[in-house]
């Protein structure tokens, strides 16, 4: 199995979202967790791009988190499903207009998800869930923008060539 997979379920009504967490977890000071993303095709020249992020909790954990914890676990609601088997997580997410679609940072439609907490281990190991579902249309060419300014040449050779004749 791959690190990371995305496909479509329930003919195509629902992404899927399935991580290796053994197999992708980092340990990495401040980017410790799983991270990943990966594009599949949509309709016609829409893509979907499908990002995951899954992190020990910064304010709960003190230290590296050297694994993600074993364990065998289904939660979540029809719009959302969290299904954990062996250190692989699937998250089914529903395509359908009852999800809070909004228009991301990006100026691109697209769905945000955080769980905090995603999942409590113990008092001391707690983790965090954030996933990006953001769908790119095929580029629309921008017109050439011409920009005008003050003295746009500087007597005394190029710019900043010799601070004293400026």
């Amino acid at each position: 199995m791959q690190t990371y997979d995305v496909y479509y379920a329930d003919r195509k009504s629902s992404l899927v979202l399935k991580a290796d967490l053994d197999r992708g977890w980092s340990t990495i000071p401040g980017k410790g967790g799983f991270q990943a993303n990966q594009r599949i095709d949509f309709r016609g020249d829409c893509v979907i791009r499908a990002q995951l992020r899954i992190y020990p909790a910064p304010s709960i954990v003190k230290g590296k988190v050297p694994e993600f914890p074993c364990g065998s676990r289904d939660w979540g609601c029809h719009l959302v499903h969290y299904s954990l088997r062996d250190r692989v997580l699937e998250v089914r997410i529903a395509l359908c207009l009852e999800q809070p679609w909004r228009m991301m940072k990006t100026g691109r439609p697209g769905l945000y998800i955080r769980e905090v907490p995603f999942l409590d281990v113990d008092a001391t190991v707690q983790f965090n869930l954030e996933s990006w579902i953001v769908f790119h249309s095929p580029g629309i060419p921008v017109r050439d923008v011409k920009e005008w300014g003050e003295k746009m040449f500087v007597s005394g050779g190029q710019f900043e060539s010799s601070r004293r004749r400026h």
